[in-house]
């Protein structure tokens, strides 16, 4: 008999940003392919309409909307979709603890609510290919640990994660080293690329090289230049691009997967001269499309992790600039670590010799995806495969021990590789 009929699905949903959304479908895809069945996914999310219409699984949104009782992610539509799913994990990367205490930004203190205190009977709690931290403080790092201590399963996207977990006190073994659900995530055909493209002022099959600004900047980075201004961000990237679009002589796309970057990317479009700039956004486009138009270019200069992420699964060509640690994690795990920089060597001199690099490396970076990105994706779906085990009547503990004996010999040839 089937344990798992329903799953919450526990991160950053709020319809605004691309990379949640495909971790999303990453996730439900895998798992009703593992399961070969449909099951019902519950996602609390701040746009419930975002959740009902954008995907052709099961879904049911759990509202975070204030008017429907609800701060952040605490509130009666969670607490009740919580109670209700068989299955309940967290994804992607909110297992952080800066502003800890607000609930509206921060909702890891909502998680370990539910998960220490509201768990029934019969329910199996997970951490589904996960992103850790940061985190900097003692209550942070209890609440981490007390999560991960109850979690049946714990799959992670990279070994900075796991390391974290161990630091912080974690010493079951139900854990193992997976990749991130958005690399198999399935990007629209051709055709629908071909479309956005044209209404975008580009014609498919052109040479084009992609840009990505993050609205973060640098507060995230715990760099020497953490308090950078917007005016010298926007001045310094702006000119980098300008010097670069000289070089390349091929139009620049400023690609934007989430809402609040729109503006920031704007300011350092207005600034680059002498360059044909163009603009591909998630305001306009689903994460599905924003994935097929990443896979149309020929060179992406990228910031956000999961504008990276999904270019890197359509084996285009990256290079970044690191915002967080999550970025420089992902770069490890794909063996191409000199492609990302951070933002203690930020300035205009380092950025164009890095996008420049990028653009006259592309045909061997983009063999080199060939080459890994199908491992990656083979591994961020064992995670599904755990579930697969649960479902079918293995503990946690038993299921992580089938895929660790999977991975192990992936592990083994990795590290000859890298040697």
């Amino acid at each position: 008999m089937s344990r798992i009929n329903s799953v919450g699905i526990y991160g950053s949903s709020s319809g605004r940003n691309a990379g949640d959304a495909a971790l999303i479908a990453g996730i439900m895809d895998g798992i009703d392919l593992a399961l070969k069945r449909r099951l019902v996914y519950e996602i609390p999310t701040y746009r419930p309409d975002y959740i009902w219409y954008q995907y052709d699984n099961q879904t049911r949104p759990a509202s975070m909307l204030p008017w429907h009782g609800s701060v952040g992610m605490f509130g009666i539509p969670t607490a009740l979709s919580f109670r209700r799913c068989d299955l309940n994990v967290i994804y992607d990367n909110m297992l952080f603890d800066r502003k800890l205490w607000n609930p509206l930004f921060n909702y890891m203190p909502a998680v370990w609510a539910y998960w220490t205190k509201a768990k029934r009977a019969g329910q199996i709690l997970g951490m589904y290919n996960v992103g850790c931290g940061p985190v900097t403080t003692d209550a942070g790092r209890k609440q981490l640990r007390q999560i991960a201590d109850v979690c049946d399963f714990i799959t992670v996207r990279d070994q900075d994660s796991l390391k974290l977990l161990r630091d912080v006190g974690v010493t079951h073994e139900r854990i193992a080293v997976t990749a991130d659900a958005a690399l198999t995530m399935t990007p629209v055909g051709r055709e629908r690329v071909s479309q956005i493209l044209r209404q975008s002022g580009l014609e498919p099959g052109q040479e084009c090289y992609a840009v990505n600004v993050n609205s973060y900047i640098s507060s995230w980075s715990g760099s020497s230049k953490s308090d950078l201004s917007d005016d010298e961000f926007v001045n310094t990237f702006a000119a980098a691009v300008t010097k670069v679009a000289a070089e390349v002589n091929v139009p620049i796309v400023f690609i934007g997967t989430q809402h609040s970057d729109i503006t920031i990317t704007e300011r350092v479009r207005s600034k680059v001269k002498n360059a044909p700039t163009h603009l591909i956004s998630n305001v306009n486009y689903n994460h599905a499309e924003m994935k097929g138009v990443l896979g149309a270019m020929a060179c992406l200069f990228a910031m956000r992790l999961h504008a990276n992420i999904l270019a890197t699964s359509m084996t285009t060509p990256t290079v970044a600039l690191s915002f967080q640690k999550k970025v420089t994690s992902y770069y490890s795990e794909l063996g191409l670590p000199e492609n990302v920089i951070s933002f203690d060597s930020f300035s205009e001199t380092t950025l164009v010799n890095h996008m420049l690099r990028g653009w006259r490396d592309r045909d061997q970076i983009r063999k080199h995806l060939q080459q890994r990105i199908p491992v990656l994706q083979e591994k961020s779906l064992l995670a599904a495969d755990v579930v697969r085990r649960i479902d079918a009547g293995a503990s946690g503990a038993e299921a992580i021990q089938d895929i660790q004996r999977i991975l192990a010999p992936q592990a083994t040839q990795t590290a000859a590789q890298n040697a």
